[in-house]
């Protein structure tokens, strides 16, 4: 009985932090950007879309994909996909919020962890309710995840055929016959050979499955043109000269050469037992899922990254125990919006506090979400802030950071925290102060 739970291969560690916590406001962020576990059709459709002219400013909304009468509707599988934040970078942004000192937005971490597909891991487990006999199959060279063993297989042959076989080209006979015809991929421009020629199902066959494994067969058939071109037939006849033969690794004086019929047989028969992981919960990089065959799975996903791309619930619901267990703290200001620090928030009554602190902390109180500068423009506006006079109130107001009676957000601004743990805090009364 195989693991409930498998996460992916260890990688090497990255010494870049990619994740800057410098935030812009909402009305001044980039939108997403096109999908990373977009689809073949879709890409294509992206790739064919003539740019938008400058006339054209007014997006509409976006069509559903039309069903062709060939296709059915499957119900969704029994899984839930959810994102977690990676554990290096997850430690990396810990530090940094500790080192500031600040208060960050929730969200807006979550943001950034989604904006980069490093910066994240997928959760596939299959849901409570489901079969309890039912289990994920996982790749354990790559970590790819599928719901059933033909599809496994294929993933097996085309993403790892060369990690198991070696490739030896030999040089062979011309093929015999009268040919003139020859198939060509219109994707690739890769020459498939005469329809008529006893080779050609399994040369279409090689190439669709290393060249194009998200593509259903008979949709890449569509894409096979028949030429006739003698030019095109003699230079099909001199490149099938050239015969790629498959000599199994791992096996040493082995002299043995397959053919790509034999090597998929052999993958299947000797390999694919062992490759495979079941397991009701795993846990995948996301350029695993983009490099997977269009499924079921990757389809779930993508619907996934959808929803997160407007708004990240998930990360977020998986940051708030993470930041608890590295020390950080969260809070949430009346409106609902929740942030992190690593200073506990703790409300202190100004009238139970010395002149100094009193002076800052009432001042805070009746102006929330004031700078330092405004801060100190308001309480000694004629001060130099190098001045001794200026330390005064800086001193103080360090402290209470400290404390964590004065919370400092990300941006600069400061607040106070309420008796109801929350900081008394109004974008309003800010906008309106700083107009006035």
């Amino acid at each position: 009985m195989e693991g409930e739970d498998s996460r992916p291969p260890d990688r090497p560690a990255d010494p870049e932090v990619l994740l800057e916590l410098n935030f812009v406001p909402t009305w001044a962020r980039r939108p997403p950007g096109v999908n990373p576990y977009v689809s073949v059709e879709e890409r294509r459709d992206i790739e064919r879309r003539p740019p938008r002219t400058s006339r054209s400013r007014r997006v509409a909304p976006p069509a559903e994909r039309p069903v062709r009468p060939t296709e059915t509707q499957q119900a969704p599988p029994p899984l839930q996909v959810s994102f977690i934040p990676e554990k290096e970078r997850l430690g990396r942004v810990v530090k940094k919020i500790h080192a500031t000192r600040k208060a960050y937005p929730l969200l807006q971490l979550a943001e950034l962890f989604l904006s980069n597909p490093e910066n994240y891991l997928v959760k596939i487990e299959l849901e409570p309710g489901a079969d309890p006999d039912r289990k994920l199959l996982q790749c354990r060279k790559c970590g790819a995840v599928y719901l059933d063993q033909l599809t496994f297989n294929s993933h097996v042959i085309a993403r790892h055929m060369e990690d198991l076989f070696e490739i030896v080209e030999e040089e062979g006979e011309v093929p015999e016959g009268t040919y003139t015809c020859v198939g060509r991929c219109r994707l690739s421009g890769v020459l498939l050979g005469p329809p008529n020629y006893h080779g050609f199902e399994d040369r279409v066959r090689e190439v669709h499955r290393s060249r194009f494994p998200d593509l259903p067969l008979e949709e890449y058939r569509r894409q096979i043109e028949i030429v006739r071109d003698p030019e095109l037939v003699e230079q099909w006849k001199q490149e099938s000269r050239r015969v790629r033969r498959y000599r199994p690794k791992n096996r040493e004086g082995s002299a043995e050469l397959l053919s790509r019929t034999e090597a998929e047989a052999r993958i299947l028969r000797e390999y694919a037992p062992h490759l495979v992981r079941e397991v009701r919960k795993a846990i995948v990089r996301p350029q695993i899922i983009q490099q997977m065959a269009d499924g079921p799975v990757k389809d779930l996903v993508r619907e996934v990254w959808r929803r997160e791309s407007r708004h990240p619930f998930t990360l977020v619901l998986a940051l708030r125990p993470a930041f608890r267990h590295m020390g950080l703290h969260i809070f949430s200001i009346r409106r609902g919006e929740a942030f992190a620090t690593p200073i506990k928030p703790e409300p202190l009554d100004p009238a139970e506090a010395v002149v100094s602190i009193r002076e800052v902390l009432q001042f805070l109180r009746d102006h929330p979400g004031c700078t330092r500068g405004e801060l100190l423009k308001g309480l000694r506006p004629q001060a130099d802030p190098s001045s001794p006079e200026a330390q005064e109130i800086l001193s103080p107001l360090r402290w209470l950071i400290d404390r964590g009676h004065v919370i400092e957000f990300f941006d600069g601004r400061l607040a106070v925290p309420t008796s109801g743990r929350q900081p008394s805090f109004s974008r309003r009364a800010t906008r309106q102060r700083r107009d006035g």
